[in-house]
C-alpha cells in the first residue's frame, strides 16, 4: 500500500515564513557586496563587519518569529510534558 500525504494549503502565513527565512540568505549573500566597503568605522570595525554581525543577530530574529508564527508550535504544552 502506498501511503498518501493529506494536501496541504498554501497560506499568506506560509509566505510570509519562508520570506522570513529567505531574508537572512538575502542579506548575508545577496547583499555582500554592495556593502563590501572599508568606510564607514562603525565602533572601529569596517562596515562589512558590521553588517555580517547585523545579519547573524538578525538571523535569530527572523528565526524566532517564524517559530513563534508557525502554527504546528502553538500545541498545549502541557500535553508535551
Amino acid at each position: 500500500m502506498s501511503q498518501t500525504r493529506p494536501a496541504t494549503r498554501r497560506t499568506t502565513g506560509s509566505y510570509v515564513r519562508f520570506a522570513l527565512g529567505a531574508l537572512p540568505f538575502v542579506g548575508i549573500l545577496v547583499l555582500v557586496p554592495f556593502a563590501n566597503r572599508d568606510t564607514p568605522m562603525i565602533l572601529g570595525m569596517p562596515f562589512l563587519l558590521v553588517w555580517m554581525v547585523a545579519w547573524v543577530i538578525l538571523t535569530s530574529v527572523c528565526m524566532t518569529i517564524v517559530y513563534l508564527i508557525d502554527p504546528q508550535n502553538r500545541g498545549d504544552e502541557a500535553d508535551s510534558q
